[in-house]
């Protein structure tokens, strides 16, 4: 079963989301120089210094700035399982949706309502299948 799940992990990442994994083994050639690189179920992890943790295609970045990177590790795979899910849409549904919540109308509107900052339907969504699929 795991290398049937693998299998069919590379054949969605070459061909689904081929876009995402370029552009994201573009940017990993870039912070590869000052990078520790790590595998995690799949996923091509690079730890940097730099202030940003995200997911793309095969690669996650993940900073070595926030509390605790190793935890970081997990959530990203499910972006990265969410990825693969929704292939060239991904930047529309999750990036999107993360810049949206940050305009001060709709951040203001969530706060009054006391709707978390990172209460997020594609962050809920991640989780999910983090938890469903991890195991």
């Amino acid at each position: 079963m795991k290398v049937l799940k693998g299998i069919l992990i590379f054949l969605l990442s070459v061909t689904w989301c081929a876009l995402q994994t370029v552009v994201g083994g573009v940017m990993a050639l870039i912070l590869l120089p000052k990078s520790r690189v790590r595998t995690y179920r799949g996923m091509i992890v690079l730890y940097h210094g730099y202030s940003f943790t995200f997911s793309l295609g095969t690669f996650a970045f993940i900073s070595e700035r926030s509390p605790e990177p190793r935890t970081v590790t997990p959530k990203q795979y499910g972006f990265f399982l969410l990825s693969l899910l929704y292939g060239p849409f991904y930047l529309l549904v999750v990036s999107m949706s993360q810049l949206i919540v940050r305009i001060p109308r709709i951040k203001k509107y969530r706060a009054e309502r006391g709707i978390s900052p990172t209460d997020l339907f594609a962050d809920r969504q991640a989780a999910y299948l983090q938890a469903r699929l991890d195991a």
